[in-house]
Order: structure tokens, then C-alpha cells, then sequence
């Protein structure tokens, strides 16, 4: 696993590699109001450093629906132990003992004055780990955190996307510019060993970002979301481990080269246009053809992404080589001047088109220039 981006300090990525070397107890807490992405994000944590040979854990009182599929098997989180405790005011307990039943287990205990409120019982997941690793956290010392487990860590590592976040940590990754956190988590991932990804993190980093795609329109979704999601597909990212129906319908194919469109996506702000130049090579290498584009473009128009209109040219495998292409818009008048450019066919937004350049980028300028007009 692999990124471009370089959002962590090479003097942090030493920090991290050496708490990581220091202590084997981990535990990882994602918020406890399951905030975002912040479950599959700490599940991802979980699995590598689980490859890695760590004594490694969640903390979580649920785990959700949505998310079940990713923490299935013989790799899940242990949930094995938990604290038991009880408030003594005011009441003074003087005794305790246990006696097992048919049904479990049965606490007896004693007080020499005082009743025990039922309110001043509580469960929790026993935190043994000198390492702790929050994701989506903005304050240790909430309420919610307190409330979840018994947390004496000796070192913190900090990851969020929020603003807001208090920097409670020995180390802070807080990276508001993340759309989601499973992006932050897959820099932190990658800073400090590329072979630390398993099928299991890469499935849950690409269940975390498709999930916040599918929920969220939210105008700041960025081409660095767009290149992780590429980057966890070309890692083999399991569509049916997504947890939604974003990905439905696709096949091998088609998400393989969807994948390539993604990191070769250009957005032009002013245009409010995303183009992608694909050359026959990109569809050598992932098997595919443009036929395989159709998935593609049903899912950069559904209008989860930062724009509007879509100009896709490809190689087309023939002799010559011409370059063919689509141009998707909600402009009448656009579409209609590419269609008599290039004479070609319009059905509904979009336009299918051959040229009779064989240089994509000289092409592409064509193009520009007529939607200028």
C-alpha cells in the first residue's frame, strides 16, 4: 500500500515507528459515537499492526451493522475482558465473592452499611495496553471516552480530521483536509510500513471511504479521496466488502479500470469539469476495454463529486489510433456544439464522439476550445 500524498512529518514517522517498537500492548479507540468512518478507520489499524504480531485490540461497546462483515472470522477483535464497577457511596462494601449458575455468574457482595444503586454499576472493556491510538476524537477527557473503559495508557497517538481537536496526544496526526478518516488513517498506514496492509485493511479503508461517499454530497470531496479509493482498488479492494450498494452491478473489469480513471481524474474549478485521458495502456493493464467504461460514468454523474460535467478521452485500438470520447453535461447547448464538431451521437447529458486526432492532450485542447465558444 502506497501514497503519493505526504501528510506526516518524516520526524513523527520516526516518533510513531518507535512507540510502535516500544510498546506490544495497543488498544485503538474510534469515537464512541461511532463518528464517520471512524469504526472501519480503527479496524484497519487493527488489522495491520494485528499482521505486524502485535498484542493489538479495539475498544468499541458496538460494532455496527453496516460493519459486520468487515470484523468476521478468525482475525476480530478480542472482546474478552471487561472491568466490573460499582460506586461504594453509600454504601461501604466489606465482602465479595462469586458463585457460578446454570446461566453464568452470580457477584455476591456485602456491605456493612448503605445500599449499592443499580445506577452505580457499570461494564466496561478492560483497556491492557500501554499504547493507546484514538481515531475521530477530538477530546480524551469527554464524557463518552471516560464512559466506554478504563483508559491509563502511557503514550497516545491522536488521529482525526476535525478542527476542533484538543491535541491530547504524545503524537497528533490531525488532519482536517481529509475528507474522511480512513484517508488519514491510510497515510498513517503508509508512512510507516508499506507492507503492513492486509486484504482485511485494505477492504475496511475502502468500506470506510465508500460508505461517506454514499451518505454524504458534500461538495468538498477532493481528489486526494478519489486517489486513495484508486490506490485501495488497485491494492484488491473487495467491492462486496463495502457494506452499500455504491459499487453494485460492477464487474472485475469495470472497477479496474474505474480504479485508474479515479487517479487519473483532473478537475477544471472554473469549468466546473472533471477531465480523464486514458491511453490504450491504462486498458492493457487492467484488462479491460472501453466498453468496461459504462460503470464509470454512471458513477462520476450520480453528483457525489465536486463537479458537473465529465470529459472522458480514450485511445481507441485501431489503425490508425484515433482518440474516441464522451462529454457529459447538463448543458444543452455544450453538448450540442461537441455533437456537431465531431458528429457525434447525444443521448440524454452526454455525447459519444470520434475525432480524428491521435494525441490525447491536443485533443482534449479541442475540445476545450469549442466549449469556450
Amino acid at each position: 500500500m502506497k501514497t503519493d500524498v505526504e501528510t506526516i512529518e518524516s520526524a513523527k514517522v520516526d516518533e510513531i515507528k518507535k512507540a510502535l517498537d516500544t510498546y506490544n500492548g495497543i488498544n485503538v479507540l474510534p469515537s464512541p459515537d461511532l463518528r464517520q468512518d471512524s469504526f472501519p478507520a480503527a479496524l484497519a489499524i487493527f488489522f495491520s499492526l494485528k499482521k505486524a504480531g502485535k498484542n493489538v485490540n479495539i475498544i468499541s461497546q458496538e460494532h455496527p451493522m453496516k460493519y459486520q462483515h468487515l470484523s468476521q472470522g478468525n482475525n476480530q477483535p478480542d472482546k474478552n475482558s471487561f472491568v466490573i464497577s460499582v460506586k461504594e457511596d453509600p454504601a461501604n462494601i466489606t465482602e465479595i465473592s462469586y458463585e457460578r449458575t446454570n446461566q453464568g455468574l452470580d457477584l455476591v457482595l456485602k456491605t456493612k452499611a448503605g445500599a449499592i444503586l443499580v445506577e452505580n454499576i457499570s461494564l466496561k472493556p478492560l483497556a491492557q495496553g500501554d499504547l493507546l491510538i484514538t481515531v475521530g476524537i477530538a477530546d480524551i477527557n469527554s464524557h463518552q471516552v471516560q464512559d466506554i473503559a478504563n483508559l491509563s495508557p502511557e503514550f497516545i497517538i491522536n488521529i482525526d480530521n476535525q478542527k476542533e481537536n484538543k491535541k491530547f496526544g504524545d503524537i497528533n496526526l490531525v488532519d482536517s483536509t481529509a475528507f474522511t478518516l480512513s484517508e488519514a488513517v491510510f497515510d498513517f498506514l503508509c508512512c510507516i510500513d508499506n507492507t503492513l496492509a492486509s486484504q482485511d485493511c485494505v477492504n475496511a479503508l475502502f468500506s470506510g471511504i465508500s460508505q461517506e461517499i454514499g451518505t454524504l454530497n458534500n461538495p468538498n470531496l477532493s481528489p486526494r479521496t478519489l486517489q486513495t479509493l484508486s490506490c485501495l482498488l488497485e491494492q484488491g479492494a473487495q467491492i462486496g466488502k463495502t457494506g452499500n450498494n455504491f459499487y453494485e452491478l460492477a464487474t472485475e473489469k469495470s472497477l479496474r479500470v474505474f480504479g485508474r480513471i479515479i487517479s487519473k481524474i483532473h478537475i477544471d474549478k472554473p469549468h466546473n469539469l472533471a477531465w480523464i485521458l486514458l491511453k490504450a495502456t491504462d486498458f492493457l493493464k487492467t484488462n479491460s476495454s472501453p466498453t468496461d467504461l459504462k460503470f464509470a460514468l454512471r458513477k462520476l454523474t450520480t453528483g457525489f463529486y465536486p463537479f458537473e460535467k465529465i470529459l472522458m478521452l480514450w485511445e481507441q485500438k485501431s489503425s490508425p489510433a484515433k482518440i474516441h470520447g464522451i462529454f457529459y453535461s447538463p448543458d444543452r447547448n455544450q453538448l450540442e456544439r461537441i455533437a456537431i464538431a465531431f458528429e457525434g451521437q447525444t443521448k440524454g447529458k452526454g455525447v459519444m464522439f470520434k475525432t480524428q486526432e491521435n494525441d490525447l492532450r491536443v485533443a482534449k485542447n479541442i475540445v476545450f476550445t469549442i466549449l469556450e465558444e
